[in-house]
């Protein structure tokens, strides 16, 4: 009841502060099961837009240090964030992830680890790929596209991409050759979305 509260009121200073543009979120909305949903991560805003404009709940990471504040932490629990440690192999906040995706939830994880400046190389890192492969469940690419830099009234583009399935690597133990190349399968899907935005 608390969350629903909160994003309320969230979505309506989003309306007014952006114009946000969402493509194909039904794409997500309609999965029944567990799924990944693997944005490119630009700025702090897409830890708050992605859950924010579309009807499923979506749980999301967040750095551990945001948790160190007791009324934050509440806060950020009740919205369904999670700690992770960021710069370290963080085994617990992927089984964390995995399992919650396992159980029918959705779990946002930022593929690029860090925040990365629009237009740079998307540079994707395994973590998502690892826990959709853990959880047996599809993985959602999720194109943000900014324009002017997510200034006042200006527009943002969220483009979410056809779910990718790893059907035939759930009972292999996967190489880190074969993780690279699904990672990168879930790169191309992003970078798609944002070229049909841009045009390409």
């Amino acid at each position: 009841m608390f969350r629903k509260f909160v994003i309320f009121f969230v979505r309506i200073f989003l309306d007014i502060y952006f114009k946000i543009d969402v493509v194909n979120c039904d794409r997500f909305e309609k999965i029944k099961s567990g799924c990944i949903v693997a944005p490119n991560h630009i700025s702090a805003w897409e830890t708050v837009i992605i859950p924010a404009k579309t009807k499923r709940v979506m749980w999301m990471m967040g750095k551990e240090e945001l948790f160190k504040n007791k009324v934050g932490a509440f806060f950020l629990n009740a919205l369904k964030v999670f700690p992770i440690a960021r710069g370290k192999k963080d085994f617990m906040s992927i089984k964390k992830a995995a399992t919650l995706a396992s159980n029918g939830n959705a779990v946002c994880v930022f593929p690029q680890g860090t925040r990365k400046k629009f237009g740079a190389k998307l540079a994707f890192k395994p973590g998502a790929t690892m826990v959709a492969y853990k959880a047996k469940v599809p993985v959602i690419p999720v194109s943000v596209v900014p324009e002017n830099d997510f200034k006042f009234r200006s527009k943002v583009h969220i483009v979410y991409g056809e779910p990718i399935y790893f059907y035939d690597y759930y009972d292999t133990r996967l190489s880190k050759e074969v993780m690279n190349k699904l990672t990168e399968q879930i790169e191309k899907a992003v970078q798609k979305g944002i070229d049909s935005v841009k045009g390409e």
